[in-house]
Parts: structure tokens; sequence; C-alpha cells
């Protein structure tokens, strides 16, 4: 499929890779307006409606709430910061995403309490181990500085 290619209203054209099981769409519902679909679970020429609409877009446009379902959990609580570098964005979007489907998975199990309470107990859980070994790390750096304070008032520390 050619981007300048002149696509008539209303047409759809598909382009199928059958070694890695893709499937790629091409559907004109205006003219100057193109709606591109890759997809790995359609491998049809299949056409909804009397426009044509592929499958494809059909069934994206069917499930598509749930993403904005997902979007609107994330509103109020969110590990979301502002970043104009791309990797944070994904991986902001990953812990919310898998700290939502814990408290789902939690629910499920017979876990009843409001998903603040969750989240917090959840943040807690995850970091305890590291605040054990900061701990550790300021009480080993405090007792460092102590012998070196005693040495120095000893006189054997130059």
């Amino acid at each position: 499929m050619r981007k300048n290619s002149l696509q008539p209203p209303l047409s759809t054209e598909f382009r199928f890779d059958n070694k890695n099981k893709i499937s790629l769409c091409s559907y004109v519902p205006k003219k100057n307006k193109a709606v591109i679909l890759l997809s790995s679970s359609h491998f049809s020429r299949e056409v909804v409606g009397q426009e044509g609409k592929p499958i494809m877009t059909h069934d994206y446009n069917k499930s598509k709430g749930a993403v904005d379902q997902l979007d609107e959990n994330f509103e109020e609580f969110t590990v979301r910061r502002k970043t104009i570098r791309w990797p944070m964005v994904v991986f902001y979007n990953m812990v919310d995403v898998v700290c939502f489907k814990s408290y789902i998975t939690a629910k499920q199990n017979g876990y009843s309490c409001e998903r603040k309470t969750f989240l917090k107990n959840l943040a807690v859980q995850l970091s305890r181990s590291y605040m054990i070994q900061r701990q550790e790390c300021r009480l080993l750096t405090t007792t460092l500085m102590c012998i070196r304070l005693f040495l120095l008032i000893q006189g054997t520390l130059i």
C-alpha cells in the first residue's frame, strides 16, 4: 500500500502477511481521510454495512470503551508525572495498569478495602525491603562517623 495512492472514498484495501500472521487494512471513509489498521487477530476481507467498513474497525470501535474506562480509573490515583521522555510515559502507564489489575485481582479474591488503601498498602509492601536496606545503610554511616569522630578526638586519625 502506497501512501500516495489515490483510493476512492468508501473503499477498503487489505494486505496480509501470513508468515507473521499480521493483516493491514486501509479504509477511506471520505475523501482525503484514511483509516489504517494493523491487526494480528483478523485474517479476512470481511466488511460490515453499506459503507464497506472493515470488521477490524467494527471490532476496534466495540472495544475502545474499555481503554477510556481504564484511563478514567487512573485519573484519581496515578503515578504519572509530567515528562517529555517517552520511555518514562510508557513506564508510568505500565505501573498504573499493573496496580489497577492487582486491585481487581485482590477484590476478586475477597480482599475488601478502598482502592486508595489498597494502593497505599501495595506501595509500602513494594518499598519495605528498600526502606530496611536504606535504614541499615544510615546506621552504618552513623556508626562510621562516630568511630571517625572518636579517633579524631583520640588523636589517632590524621
